[in-house]
C-alpha cells in the first residue's frame, strides 16, 4: 500500500493469463466504499513477473510511487518509479551491492520529506 496526495493505493501482481501477471495499481474511494484500477503497467515491463513469488514493496510521495519487486527464489529484483498523474512507468537502474558489486537481493522503498527546521 501507500499514500499519494491523501489517496490511499494499493499495487497487486494480477494474473492475467496462465504465465502472465502484470502490476495493478488501485485507489481507495471512500464514497463507494471499493477499490478501483487506476493504473496497469505496461506488459512488456511486467512479464519477468509471471510465476516467481515476487514481494512488492512500496512508498508514495507527491505524485509518485516507487515500486520495488524482489523474488529470492528467482533471484530477481525490479525498481520502477511510477508518475500517477501521468501514468507514465520508468524502470530505474539496478542497485548494486557496494562490497561486491553484485545485484541486491531485496530491495524496500522508503519515502520521507527531509525539513530542515524538524529538530529532534
Amino acid at each position: 500500500m501507500a499514500e499519494c496526495r491523501g489517496r490511499v493505493l494499493m499495487l497487486t501482481l494480477i494474473e492475467e493469463d496462465v504465465g502472465t501477471e502484470i502490476l495493478c495499481v488501485w485507489e481507495f474511494d471512500d464514497s463507494r466504499k471499493a477499490w478501483s484500477n487506476i493504473a496497469t503497467m505496461p506488459p512488456l515491463m511486467s512479464q519477468s513477473y509471471a510465476g516467481v513469488n515476487a514481494i512488492i514493496d512500496c512508498a508514495g510521495f507527491g505524485d509518485y510511487i516507487m515500486v520495488c519487486v524482489s523474488s529470492m527464489d528467482y533471484n530477481l529484483t525490479k525498481t520502477v518509479m511510477l508518475n500517477i498523474v501521468e501514468n507514465t512507468w520508468k524502470e530505474l537502474p539496478v542497485c548494486m551491492e557496494p562490497r561486491c558489486g553484485h545485484p541486491k537481493r531485496f530491495l524496500s522503498a522508503f519515502s520521507f520529506l527531509p525539513n530542515i527546521e524538524d529538530r529532534a
